[in-house]
């Protein structure tokens, strides 16, 4: 008896304490290197909207501007914000909370489908991968997404799991499923994607589809994502912008026939670092289990089909889209390590050779210390086995990632600005939240991202951000230099800035501008008009 309350308070105290505390140490080490990235500002002007009146909004000009996507994530940054005032760790204390909640979150739900050692392993590599400590410490939608998407599942298995469950579990999953779909719309694959796992996995038990709560809780869902499309369609007409954005992108497009579609995106993407890769072949050695455990049969179709219409019907490829999978990807891999060896252990016990209770510790230790060491950028980096990753890795797998540099060019920029100075710039929000500086103009020659067109004024076009004027040739930028006294031009990121203007806007820029501070991905560049000079 005294055994079994050790047991109980070793497992399901102590072990999550300890996984708690090592992701709470590991995500506060990117809080302060890395400063606020443009995503993340977007997120953190609707919460001090939030603040201001009750609801997300931007001004853009002088509109107001409603958040129509990742309608739920500003809401517990504007309680942090609140709280703590602001300060970069009270933005990304709520990312940080999501974090540690996933991987308790992996850790019970990994014990329930498997046992204690599979839950530990899992939460494990979820604590020190990269990829999770980079978003467990960035205050974008990715962290909170994942945290609701986990639970929406947990209840999605009990209930296909449990013929038995109570009616309550209907509405528990209907309530998960709202919050993940209102921090991110395009989640709402997870219903098809239940349905089918549903259908595949019961077929001929109609228990969960005659239930009048299950038809209930369908129809509530419904309606809220029927509301949100046609708000959002109302919100945003489709005449008043120009060039691509995101929020066009929707679901049940269809991909294949586009220009750009990758079938293999996010199976190529996804194991493009060490960890990863050798993560990715555990998860293809589970495959051998496929039939003979249920549980592993649920986490597999889950992740199949969700590849599936992430690349067949999103119209969009990006690394991120495919983060909520990872709890479910680790709990597989780690699965897979527990159920491989049992199985060769059930092999030696039939052919007798010999006493196979050390050798199965010893294959266990050795297979969960392989993952854990090329999760860990403190541990095996095997880089001269796969060379391409070390050009290929995408920076949300690199544990030194430094990001672009807002905060250190924004700073440069609010030393020297001067009242009445001129500032272009292609991303003001993260400046506005450091300087309050949000500037003056936008200049884009090339159309690659989304401007606001408005017939009724001049000028007729404006930055989609803030709604500063659009120079839209070398030549009016040209003319906003010789109007001024000082221009500023701000270039971060300074590459993808770059690419989005012309060879001569370029030229215009370096040749005429002198550059005053450099930083990394981060550039600043002054003109002083030298007729001004000389009238003064």
């Amino acid at each position: 008896m005294k055994y079994d309350f050790l047991a109980i308070v070793f497992w399901k105290a102590l072990i999550p304490l300890f996984l708690a505390i090592l992701a709470i140490v590991l995500r506060l080490q990117g809080f302060e290197p890395t400063s606020i990235t443009q995503d993340e500002s977007t997120i953190i002007l609707f919460a001090q909207g939030v603040l201001e009146r009750g609801y997300p909004f931007l001004l853009v000009g002088s509109r107001e501007f409603l958040i129509s996507t990742y309608e739920l994530v500003p809401y517990p940054i504007a309680f942090s914000l609140w709280y703590l005032g602001f300060s970069e760790f009270a933005v990304r204390l709520p990312a940080l909370c999501f974090s540690v909640g996933t991987i308790l979150l992996i850790f019970y739900f990994a014990a329930y489908l498997f046992d204690n050692y599979v839950a530990l392993l899992a939460a494990l590599l979820y604590a020190i991968l990269p990829w999770a400590i980079y978003w467990g410490s960035n205050s974008f939608y990715p962290a909170q997404l994942q945290f609701f998407v986990l639970l929406t599942i947990i209840v999605g298995h009990q209930l296909l799991y449990n013929p038995q469950v109570k009616w309550k579990w209907y509405y528990f999953f209907t309530l998960f499923f709202i919050f993940t779909y209102f921090t991110w719309e395009a989640s709402g694959i997870l219903l098809p994607i239940v349905f089918l796992i549903a259908l595949l996995l019961r077929w001929k038990q109609w228990y969960w589809i005659n239930n009048l709560h299950a038809w209930f809780a369908a129809s509530l869902i419904i309606f809220v994502v029927a509301v949100q499309l046609t708000y959002k369609t109302l919100l945003h007409t489709p005449y008043e912008k120009i060039g691509s954005r995101l929020a066009q992108i929707s679901f049940f497009q269809n991909i294949p026939s586009h220009t750009d579609y990758d079938p293999f995106f996010f199976l190529r993407i996804l194991a493009d670092s060490e960890a990863h890769i050798i993560l990715a072949g555990f998860v293809l050695l589970g495959l051998f289990f496929f039939k003979s455990n249920w549980n592993m049969r649920f986490l597999y179709l889950l992740i199949i089909f969700t590849l599936v219409f992430l690349t067949m019907f999103l119209g969009l490829y990006t690394l991120r889209y495919s983060y909520f999978l990872l709890p479910f990807l680790l709990i597989v891999a780690a699965a897979t390590v527990f159920l491989l060896v049992e199985y060769w252990i059930s092999y030696l016990k039939r052919v007798s050779l010999f006493s196979v209770k050390i050798f199965k510790w010893i294959c266990i230790g050795l297979l969960s210390a392989i993952q854990l060491l090329t999760a860990s950028p403190w541990g095996l980096q095997p880089v001269e086995l796969f060379s391409w990753l070390q050009t290929n890795k995408p920076f949300e797998f690199q544990h030194d990632y430094q990001g672009f540099s807002f905060r250190s060019i924004a700073q440069q920029l609010q030393e020297y600005y001067r009242p009445g100075d001129i500032v272009i710039m292609s991303a003001p929000f993260p400046f506005k939240i450091y300087t309050g500086i949000s500037g003056d103009y936008y200049i884009q020659d090339i159309v690659v991202s989304t401007i606001r067109f408005d017939p009724s004024q001049l000028p007729y076009y404006a930055g989609k951000w803030v709604g500063n004027t659009v120079l839209n040739s070398a030549t009016e930028l040209e003319e906003v230099l010789y109007q001024h006294a000082r221009v500023w031009f701000v270039s971060v990121p300074h590459k993808l800035m770059f690419q989005r203007q012309s060879k001569n806007v370029q030229e215009l820029i370096v040749n005429r501008m002198t550059l005053v501070a450099e930083s990394v991905q981060g550039r600043l560049y002054l003109w002083e008009n030298p007729a001004f000079i000389t009238k003064k």
